[in-house]
């Protein structure tokens, strides 16, 4: 069975590449939301979120942020979307895990909002205890130290982290 996900990382299929590195791969999208409508997904045919290794999803959602900030200057973006469908019922149209980064500008006929609803606060409380992550997990990431790393900057490429306290309303 062949992935269009797949052949992009192969070059197969020819894309607009954003970033790469050994482990995943961020492009245009070739039949975009938006224009500047970014794709990141791992390299490795992987087709749940759930299913991709913890580093990797999280060198998938820094570079997720960094999209987001340069769409802002770059595609004169208003805001922008970070999406993740599971799943045909939530509109995965790919086997293959991914993050979309979609740039919004007001009046886009882009539509992400649902109808909110009312949940009984009996149910609310018992999917409360279901979805709780357990105290191990919590003592884990708690433990997790960030790096002391001083990130790389290339010359000519701007402060998007300032640009973004400038939008800041």
């Amino acid at each position: 069975m062949s992935c269009e996900i797949c052949d992009y990382v192969s070059g197969k299929t020819g894309t607009k590449k954003l970033y790469e590195d050994s482990e995943i791969l961020a492009v245009l999208n070739p039949r975009p939301a938006a224009f500047g409508h970014a794709i990141i997904f791992p390299k490795k045919h992987i087709t749940l979120l759930l299913q991709v290794p913890e580093d990797v999803v999280k060198r998938m959602f820094v570079v997720a942020q960094q999209l987001a900030g340069i769409l802002f200057d770059a595609a004169g973006a208003e805001g922008t979307n970070v999406m993740i469908s599971e799943g045909p019922a939530a509109g995965q149209r790919h086997a293959h895990a991914m993050v979309h980064v979609i740039p919004r500008k007001s009046g886009d006929g882009l539509n992400f909002e649902w109808p909110q609803k009312q949940i009984p606060e009996d149910s609310m409380a018992k999917i409360q205890e279901l979805l709780k992550v357990p105290a191990e997990q919590k003592k884990e990431a708690a433990a997790e130290k960030p790096k002391e790393e001083e990130p790389k900057k290339e010359a000519g490429v701007k402060d998007y982290l300032l640009n973004a306290l400038k939008r800041m309303p």
